[in-house]
């Protein structure tokens, strides 16, 4: 989970760093993909909460660092709750918890 969630984005944004830390007057931008459970932290994922927060501080510190010297920007979109089958025993509670 860590793996796929966390490391592998910081792997592609240091392979793609070159390219991105160019002073050429070109924009350049990252968007990453994150959940409110990287935000709130969620009961029973804790490996996947954790690798979101993490690419959450990655997106932000790129944004800080490289925005204002290079012109790049850094978004995450953190999606929440979303019905699925996994769910159904537990809808009322997840629809109270993140609604």
């Amino acid at each position: 989970m860590v793996a796929v969630h966390g490391t592998a984005p910081f792997k592609l944004v240091q392979t793609a760093a070159p390219y991105f830390r160019v002073k050429d007057g070109e924009s350049r931008v990252i968007v990453n993909i994150s959940s409110t459970s990287g935000i709130n932290g969620n009961a029973g994922q804790a490996n996947y909460s954790f690798a979101k927060a993490g690419l959450v501080g990655l997106t932000k510190t790129i944004a800080k660092e490289w925005g204002p010297q290079f012109g790049v920007r850094a978004n995450t979109i953190a999606f929440g709750f979303r019905s699925h089958p996994s769910y159904s025993s537990q809808r009322g509670r997840c629809l109270h918890h993140h609604c």
